[in-house]
C-alpha cells in the first residue's frame, strides 16, 4: 500500500514540475521590435501648470520641480528620461507614440 501512495506522489510531483518547467520557458519571448528601436525625436516641450491662467504653454527652458510634457515621436518602450543628465521621474503610463 505504501509503494502505491509513493508512486502516485512521485507521479503527481513529476508532472507538476514538468508544468512549471514549461511555464517558465513558455514565458520568455523576445519583445525587440522596429518600434522600440526607433529614433527618439523631440518635437516641443510644453510646460504643465494647472494655476496658470495658460494650463499647457510651450517653452524653451524649465525650473527643477515643474512639470513638463515632451512632444514627439519614438517614445515606445522609453524607460528613463534624463535631462542634462540627471535621472528624471518618468510615467510610462502616459506614453502615446
Amino acid at each position: 500500500m505504501k509503494n502505491i501512495n509513493f508512486k502516485s506522489l512521485l507521479s503527481i510531483l513529476t508532472f507538476v514540475a514538468s508544468a512549471v518547467f514549461a511555464f517558465m520557458f513558455n514565458s520568455c519571448e523576445n519583445n525587440d521590435d522596429k518600434a522600440t528601436s526607433a529614433p527618439v525625436k523631440i518635437t516641443k516641450v510644453y510646460l504643465e501648470d494647472a494655476q496658470s491662467s495658460v494650463p499647457d504653454r510651450e517653452v524653451t527652458f524649465a525650473r527643477l520641480g515643474q512639470t513638463i510634457r515632451l512632444e514627439g515621436s519614438g517614445f515606445t518602450g522609453v524607460t528613463k528620461v534624463y535631462i542634462n543628465g540627471y535621472d528624471n521621474y518618468f510615467n510610462p503610463v502616459f506614453v502615446t507614440d
